[in-house]
């Protein structure tokens, strides 16, 4: 268990964005397609207490995924829950099974790249357009860190010309009416 620090924003150029962050340095650590489906609890609506539940396919990796509710107005701060699973389509039948609903599906290609002690995602989301997410990758930060460590992302955000931020997650993006 562990605290995401994460800030998305809009970018008008994703290419442009890459060369820069690679100019400061950052590396390529993963690229690929990821395709997240989420699930919606049986007896309450994740809709109306912010939490997620997905299971994430790539190519070699798949995993599943808790995300609690926000808790920082100004980013996607939350508490993460998440590990690898080796069969994603039989968890995804055995989330049925215990009546949980599959309610969407997020397609991206993302570019995963380290700098420093962050990770920023360079995502191309279907049907939606170009985001830069940036998160810290340290598991361990505790809830008293989180406004140092969101206010190190929104300045590298800043740097990066990226204004337009976004809370609301790509799933609620695609699909207003879960709202």
């Amino acid at each position: 268990m562990g605290m995401e620090v994460e800030v998305k924003a809009y970018a008008d150029d994703l290419k442009g964005i890459e060369s820069r962050i690679k100019e400061m340095g950052a590396e390529l650590a993963w690229e690929g397609e990821q395709q997240d489906t989420y699930f919606n609890h049986p007896k309450r609506d994740f809709a109306k207490t912010d939490e997620a539940l997905r299971i994430r396919k790539e190519k070699n990796r798949n995993s599943l995924t808790y995300k609690g509710p926000k808790i920082d107005e100004h980013s996607k701060t939350r508490e993460e829950i998440q590990f690898l699973i080796e069969n994603p389509d039989a968890a995804g039948d055995m989330l049925v099974k215990l009546d949980f609903t599959p309610v969407g599906t997020v397609n991206k290609l993302r570019k995963n790249y380290q700098f420093d002690d962050l990770k920023i995602s360079l995502d191309s989301v279907e049907g939606l357009g170009d985001f830069v997410e940036i998160e810290a990758l340290d598991a361990g930060i505790s809830e008293q860190d989180v406004t140092e460590v969101r206010d190190k992302i929104i300045a590298l955000m800043d740097d990066l010309g990226l204004k337009k931020r976004e809370r609301t997650s790509y799933l609620e993006l695609l699909y207003p009416e879960l709202k």
